[in-house]
């Protein structure tokens, strides 16, 4: 289930005033950095099913932070004042691997957390830490671009330099890609000015398909890669490039899902009094392809019946 990103700001204004008259009531603080479409999608739906399954839980959300100093100091200062606590996005989430919680800790909009670092056992984590990821194996990614590019020889890789999901992606993506036979060109950057100088780059390169890494930076900017690559076929790993029709495909997970399942992990902690260790990590199982049929033809790329036949059509 999806709800527009105008819906989420909101549920974040309003989320903070959940059932505070109710003497049952659980405190839970939910913090992340800077913007994300990611996020939007993700924390839409956690207030939703919170609000349906469990209202007396109450939110404190601080959203948008500029700085992993505030994130960090909130994040210990709820050790103390709080049931529990949901982290979102990948760069906040990497704060626990070196800060441990004391009390139920959720993650959430983040890649692999055994990749980063958090978890050791996602199905059965063995401290305070659970959550759910978006997270999809890089060799099912880099099969969907072969299929999608018949006799593709090699790709070029965008990521945000620093972020730490760009070390996973492109580790995956490197591994996956010389597994395949594909040659695999990367760019990590850390401006908007510097992706498309990367883009131009790449392009001259020759490479066959330009990736999106699962970093804001990169995927929020979808539209200057785009233009600079023109005829050359853009491939994502988040949905907002293809919604936007920016990136002609990309297999991706359900954001809102996965917010829902973050949402029944808290429910399951908070409220029923379960062991952090009986909440398995949640993938999504069922990612989806998204493809951007306009664009396809736009570019003169050829779909074959089993591409067009196991994918969700974007016209």
């Amino acid at each position: 289930m999806r709800l527009l990103p105008a819906i989420a700001a909101l549920l974040i204004a309003a989320s903070t005033s959940l059932s505070a008259a109710d003497d049952t009531a659980r405190q839970v603080g939910v913090v992340w950095n800077t913007t994300s479409s990611k996020v939007d999608a993700t924390f839409a739906t956690f207030v939703k099913v919170l609000g349906e399954k469990a209202p007396s839980i109450q939110l404190e959300v601080k959203g948008k932070l500029k700085s992993m100093a505030e994130v960090g100091k909130l994040i210990d200062e709820w050790q103390t004042t709080k049931h529990a606590v949901v982290v979102l996005r990948s760069q906040c989430a990497s704060y626990l691997v070196d800060h441990p919680p004391k009390i139920p800790t959720f993650t959430g909009v983040t890649n692999d957390p055994v990749e980063l670092g958090i978890i050791k056992d996602p199905k059965a984590p063995e401290g305070l830490i659970t959550g759910t990821t978006y997270a999809i194996p890089a060799s099912a990614q880099v099969g969907a671009m072969q299929r999608l590019v018949p006799g593709l020889k090699g790709i070029g890789l965008l990521l945000m330099e620093g972020h730490p999901g760009a070390a996973i992606d492109r580790a995956g993506t490197e591994a996956a890609c010389k597994a395949a036979g594909l040659g695999c060109e990367v760019r990590l950057v850390k401006t908007k000015d510097a992706l498309a100088v990367a883009t131009k780059e790449l392009k001259e390169a020759g490479v066959g398909m330009i990736a999106l890494g699962t970093q804001n930076l990169v995927f929020d900017n979808a539209a200057t890669v785009a233009q600079i690559a023109g005829a050359l076929p853009v491939y994502s790993f988040s949905e907002k490039p293809i919604q936007t029709k920016h990136a002609l495909a990309g297999l991706v997970a359900d954001d809102g899902w996965l917010g829902e399942r973050l949402a029944e992990q808290v429910i399951a902690v908070v409220m029923q009094g379960r062991k952090i260790s009986e909440q398995p990590v949640v993938y999504d199982p069922k990612p989806r392809l998204l493809l951007n049929k306009g664009k396809a033809a736009e570019q003169g790329i050829a779909l074959s019946p089993e591409v067009l036949a196991g994918a969700q059509v974007i016209e």
